[in-house]
């Protein structure tokens, strides 16, 4: 798949800034019912983890950083009690899965940073006026008041639908007709109601567009009401101070305490040892498939020594008391302690060795009763192997000893 970069024929490696705290929300939202058995709630967890690895497989990216929002208020709330007050409370559920999300993106290699005192746009922005001038820049998000940062070095990416939206500056003023610079100025005209502000009354979205394709800045505006149309002029009389207030809301800022070490935001290695443990705890099986994230140790090697010492059976019949042991079926039985391994033909011994065994791993139960026919078998210290198997990764189709032992 040809990646984004290469769509846009990028001449050098861009940074990739990936507005978490959009998709965080997007993903709590849109797959509500996803829990562990334990009813921890792993919907955001598990959808931004797809979203990342996407980003990663396809775009192989150098620099990366996955910000997102701080739990206070912001610059903002004091310069309007009223901002983003229509906000409810982060749920619960989701809350909960903030520091795992955390950890997980730092297990794939990139760096997290949670924004304090201002937004992650804040942030975002700030690190946008650092690299752009020596990097190009790609925005991961969708987020609209990203794209008053768009500019020829500086591209927004959604890749969170079937199909990557791809937004440059050109774009936009084909779509919008005026500058991404113009954005915050034309949002504090007609107000967003996401964020509760309110804008000037009677000016929506057609008015705006007619005011800011006249005039760019708000000393323009104001200083040639008459040359706009009368209806439009009267609604803007005494609104000025409002606008400028509304405009200090809308304008990202781009310059708050961020890290100025490129390095910081270089790409690592995804932490293979951690990763497949904190996939397992949140039961991510079908991730751990994906990434082939292999198991430090088998059941056997744990227990087991790979190559123990073979014995007759009357001796490992002796040695084998409260032991534990493995056991495989072909046409004899072959059981194994961690020191010891022996050939069993007769039934009965395999019913001693069983039943004297601490615990019993073997390939399949349903093999062994079948085996000893009617003989009576106690299954409260056998552990079978294909059915852990099965319960970890029901989408595999070979559960036998040997493709077990091969992962």
């Amino acid at each position: 798949m040809k990646g984004i970069s290469q769509k846009l024929n990028l001449s050098q490696p861009p940074i990739y800034l990936i507005d978490g705290s959009s998709y965080i929300y997007r993903a709590y939202y849109a797959f509500t019912d996803l829990k562990t058995k334990d009813g921890f709630p792993t919907n955001a967890l598990f959808i931004v983890l797809r979203l990342l690895l996407k980003v990663l497989k396809q775009e192989e990216p150098k620099y990366a950083c996955f910000v997102i929002d701080g739990k206070g208020p912001t610059f903002r709330h004091k310069i309007d009690t009223q901002y983003k007050a229509n906000r409810l409370k982060m749920p619960e559920p989701l809350s909960q899965q903030i520091p795992p999300i955390l950890e997980g993106v730092n297990l794939l290699g990139i760096n997290t940073v949670v924004a304090e005192d201002f937004e992650a746009d804040d942030y975002i922005a700030s690190m946008c006026e650092l690299f752009k001038k020596d990097m190009p820049v790609i925005i991961v998000g969708s987020d609209k008041d990203l794209f008053q940062l768009l500019d020829h070095n500086v591209f927004i990416w959604d890749p969170s639908g079937k199909q990557d939206k791809i937004l440059t500056s050109e774009e936009f003023i084909k779509q919008k007709g005026f500058s991404p610079k113009s954005w915050p100025l034309y949002q504090a005209f007609i107000g967003d109601s996401s964020d509760n502000i309110k804008g000037v009354p009677g000016i929506g979205p057609k008015t705006g567009l007619t005011i800011i394709k006249r005039f760019s800045t708000i000393d323009e505006i104001f200083n040639n009401l008459d040359k706009l149309p009368p209806k439009i002029h009267k609604k803007l009389m005494n609104q000025r101070e409002n606008v400028e207030r509304f405009l200090e809301l809308t304008t990202l800022k781009k310059d708050v305490p961020i890290s100025t070490d490129l390095n910081f935001y270089k790409v690592k290695k995804k932490d293979v040892e951690k990763l497949r443990p904190f996939l397992e705890k949140y039961e991510f099986y079908s991730l751990i498939k994906e990434l082939d994230l292999k198991q430090n140790k088998t059941i056997f090697q744990k227990d087991l020594n790979t190559n123990p010492t073979k014995i007759q059976i009357q001796e490992f019949k002796q040695r084998v008391e409260g032991d534990v042991i493995a056991v495989s079926i072909n046409k004899s039985f072959r059981v194994a302690t961690k020191k010891y391994e022996c050939s069993v033909k007769e039934k009965e011994d395999i019913l001693k060795i069983i039943t004297k065994a601490k615990k019993v791993y073997i390939a399949s139960i349903k093999d062994l009763i079948y085996k000893l026919e009617k003989h009576d078998i106690s299954l409260s210290n056998l552990f079978d192997l294909s059915l852990g198997a099965y319960l970890i990764d029901p989408e595999l189709r070979d559960y036998s000893l040997k493709s077990l032992a091969s992962k």
